[in-house]
């Protein structure tokens, strides 16, 4: 019950980011990352919270260190282009 009252609140949260993403000048690419991201971190505690009451806490830190891992490594090409813009604006 308490996960379809978090559905609605979701869409609504989505809608008001769609919103934004109309609003602001910057790359889409970034916002859409971002939402992911937060995606996968909610999904991942969840899941490692479901794992843990079944009394699976070792399974359930595997979970967390697997959503960690993936947030990293979907998270290296905005870093890589922070750095480039850095490079950029300093003149290297």
């Amino acid at each position: 019950m308490v996960l379809l009252f978090s559905v609605d609140r979701l869409s609504y949260i989505v809608e008001m980011i769609t919103e934004l993403m109309e609003f602001i000048t910057i790359d889409n690419t970034y916002l859409v990352l971002l939402l992911k991201l937060v995606g996968i971190a909610y999904l991942t505690e969840f899941a490692s919270a479901l794992c843990k009451e079944a009394g699976f806490a070792a399974i359930a830190g595997q979970v967390e260190l697997a959503g960690k891992l993936t947030m990293i490594f979907m998270s290296i090409p905005v870093a890589f282009s922070v750095l480039q813009v850095i490079k950029d604006f300093l003149g290297g």
